[in-house]
């Protein structure tokens, strides 16, 4: 396929795809470990590489985190080993499974051409939902890896030669573990289901039992992540009926369930996850929108037939169905988050692309193309102090360079302790080394008789709560966003 107005472009779409990995890279270090959910998965990467324990992700000191699968925690904590405790490297963990996943798109895509492999993965990366979950610590990156690389090795088998494609079988059944590792039957249930109705619908089961190599597949996938189930159960029983019944069947199925040891249902409309995905794929879900309205409006209202190239059924109908498994998947679900719709973006990239070279063919429509895929990189890089505000905001970072700052300054540095009051902020224990205490009200008085130099941290809007013998014994040491620090008077 010809396209002109494409191969004067490329190295401009070559150089946005740059540019955003650039902007990702050079900003994952220059804002704080926001709370709470970074900060948590943060911090449990970091007990895991001072402890250890690289079986149990721990929620505090010797207690278990049954919430998710190591996967995630493990990246975290070899790249705090690598790069010593720091945002850029907790974010990093996060970073290179999403590059990766973007890799394995532009490797499917370029079996269509180079053309059309940059612009997919240009498309990719500049999705709001890519360019966020790139540089933020979560869980979701390294399942959409999984998912990914298990979509990707299924076509690329399929469709695939001998050698070649028998590879990509296998790499089919990597990308199965590394889910399971990641969150768990999700991973697996998110890459069956687009492939069963497709299946179905094509009626190719005899060359998909064909192409792939389903025994020893299944038996490589079990053989990667099996061992850390059984090992988990056996380290803390109890693992695998919370994390399978609890986390895999009540938290989707009851709305606001309680049930939950680390936080509480995220309980929303039903159908919420399809406007989830319109913010997740901002701004090319809008373009999307723009020229399906487009088509339709040429063909019912002004009567046109559209001339299209021969399309490739199963190829459309792959991608159409791994687009929409997620949404699909959680329509009914009564708690979820924005983020369960990543798994399905490198798949409308694709899809997009296909809709982009059958409507534009030759024209010269490079302005549709360059100003959505320079929008979230230029915009977050001219938004960035307004960014690294938010995330000091809604951090113990500051806090915590005060106290050590002043812990530093006392002739009783060594046995300074910092405690918070009623609540302890999953940053104020990663930037503290775990080294913060929480401390409920009661308890400051016995504190303050421990001969250390105690430091106390309570939210300003509770500070009324300190009873007049506490507070008269305590000097305000300084107070930002809604914390203030306090030091025991000597």
């Amino acid at each position: 396929m010809k396209l002109t107005w494409l191969n004067s472009s490329r190295r401009l779409i070559s150089v946005i795809i740059y540019l955003t990995i650039f902007i990702r890279v050079l900003t994952l270090g220059l804002y704080a470990v926001a709370d709470r959910t970074e900060a948590r998965y943060a911090e449990i990467g970091r007990k895991m590489a001072e402890t250890g324990d690289w079986i149990t992700p721990q929620i505090d000191y010797g207690v278990p985190f049954w919430g998710k699968p190591p996967l995630s925690t493990w990246l975290t904590a070899a790249s705090f080993k690598v790069f010593s405790v720091n945002e850029f490297a907790a974010r990093l963990s996060s970073f290179i499974p999403i590059l990766l996943a973007s890799y394995l798109v532009y490797l499917l895509a370029k079996n269509k051409g180079i053309n059309y492999a940059l612009v997919s993965t240009m498309i990719l990366i500049t999705t709001l939902g890519f360019f966020v979950s790139s540089g933020a610590v979560m869980t979701d990156p390294a399942l959409v890896l999984g998912t990914t690389l298990s979509m990707v090795g299924f076509w690329q088998a399929y469709r695939g030669e001998s050698n070649a494609g028998r590879l990509w079988g296998y790499l089919f059944f990597v990308g199965l573990a590394i889910g399971l590792l990641a969150k768990g039957p999700i991973g697996v249930v998110l890459v069956f289901l687009p492939l069963f109705i497709w299946i179905i619908w094509q009626r190719n089961l005899p060359r998909v039992w064909r192409q792939l190599p389903w025994i020893q597949g299944i038996l490589l996938t079990a053989l990667i992540a099996v061992p850390w189930y059984l090992l988990a159960e056996a380290k803390t029983p109890g693992f695998l009926d919370y994390f399978i019944v609890g986390e895999h069947w009540k938290r989707f199925v009851e709305k606001g369930w309680e049930g939950d040891l680390y936080g509480s249902g995220h309980a929303h409309p039903y159908g919420m996850i399809w406007v989830y995905w319109l913010l997740a794929a901002f701004p090319w879900s809008l373009l999307t929108l723009g020229l399906v309205g487009k088509i339709f409006w040429q063909i019912k209202v002004k009567q046109t037939k559209l001339t299209l190239p021969t399309l490739d059924s199963e190829w459309l109908s792959y991608l159409l169905l791994w687009t929409v498994a997620p949404m699909v998947f959680f329509t009914p679900s009564a708690n979820i988050l924005w983020t369960y719709v990543l798994p399905g973006l490198p798949a409308f990239a694709l899809l997009l692309t296909e809709l982009l070279f059958m409507v534009w063919h030759d024209q010269p429509v490079n302005k549709y193309l360059i100003a959505p895929g320079l929008l979230i990189p230029l915009v977050f890089l001219f938004a960035l102090p307004i960014v690294i505000n938010v995330a000091n905001n809604n951090s113990q970072k500051y806090v915590v360079e005060q106290y050590q700052q002043s812990c530093r300054e006392s002739v009783q540095e060594p046995n300074c302790q910092l405690f918070y009051v009623f609540n302890r902020p999953y940053s104020a224990e990663f930037y503290s080394s775990g080294k913060a205490k929480k401390v409920e009200m009661h308890e400051i008085a016995a504190v303050l008789n421990n001969n250390n130099r105690n430091y106390f941290v309570i939210r300003t809007d509770a500070i009324k709560e300190f009873p007049p013998e506490i507070a008269s014994k305590l000097n305000q040491v300084t107070q930002y966003s809604a914390y203030t620090l306090f030091s025991q008077t000597n």
